[in-house]
């Protein structure tokens, strides 16, 4: 009886296959054992992806996917009985970022100001208006990059007669260092201290992410120069 029970249930287990609208159908789901994929390998940087695939690579095999700024993929051409693609690299841009969108420190500020963009004309408009700015109220710090000066007064000082924009375009460190930066659009607020708050100044983005494609153009583009016409590099 018990023979009888467990040969019941394994027939219970075989798949069947069935037609339904002149289509075939398994009475279960099946797992197909596909090829082996290696390994994928991890990498920072174009130049180290331009090394990998120069050495390991066939570019009739190899389709470069330019994901975003700041990420990439390398799959194999599609092989096998099960049309498998090999992920086979990836590229994760890990650079520092300026916090944008959002409202920072003075010191904060002026520090993320001073390592995390490229320095052309609005960059020296801003540094000078921000570091041109007494942070006052019971305590406060004015900070020209140089020296600090100590004051008390309440409101919010600016020295010389620099307009403060309200649009001011930059150029942040913000996708791969081997290509040049995207610059763009970015509103400068400032907001006075209070009783528990110092002056606080942010950067907030104001070109509606263009500049992502903009930075996947040129990943592209450097990539292309690079590897040459045979390679397949989508972005």
């Amino acid at each position: 009886m018990l023979k009888e029970l467990a040969q019941y249930i394994n027939d219970l287990k075989r798949p069947e296959v069935v037609g339904v609208g002149g289509r075939d159908y398994s009475t279960i789901n099946l797992t197909p054992i596909k090829e082996p994929n290696v390994d994928t390998i991890e990498m920072s940087t174009l130049t180290g992806l331009i090394d990998f695939l120069e050495r390991d690579g066939n570019p009739v095999e190899h389709v470069v996917h330019i994901e975003d700024y700041n990420h990439i993929r390398v799959f194999s051409d599609v092989f096998g009985k099960f049309k498998q693609r090999e992920y086979i690299a990836q590229v994760e841009h890990d650079g520092e970022r300026f916090g944008f969108d959002q409202m920072k420190g003075h010191e904060e500020f002026v520090i993320g100001l001073q390592s995390l963009f490229i320095r052309q004309a609005d960059w020296q408009n801003v540094m000078k208006i921000v570091t041109n700015i007494s942070a006052v109220g019971e305590l406060n710090v004015e900070d020209d990059g140089i020296t600090q000066t100590v004051t008390h007064k309440a409101g919010i000082v600016r020295k010389g007669e620099s307009e403060i924009k309200d649009i001011v375009n930059l150029k942040p460190f913000r996708t791969f260092y081997e290509i040049d930066q995207p610059e763009s659009d970015f509103i400068l607020r400032m907001k006075k201290p209070s009783e528990d708050k110092p002056l606080s100044v942010g950067l907030f983005e104001a070109d509606g992410g263009m500049w992502r494609s903009v930075a996947r153009d040129r990943v592209k583009k450097f990539l292309s120069e690079k590897l040459g016409e045979s390679w397949t590099i989508i972005a």
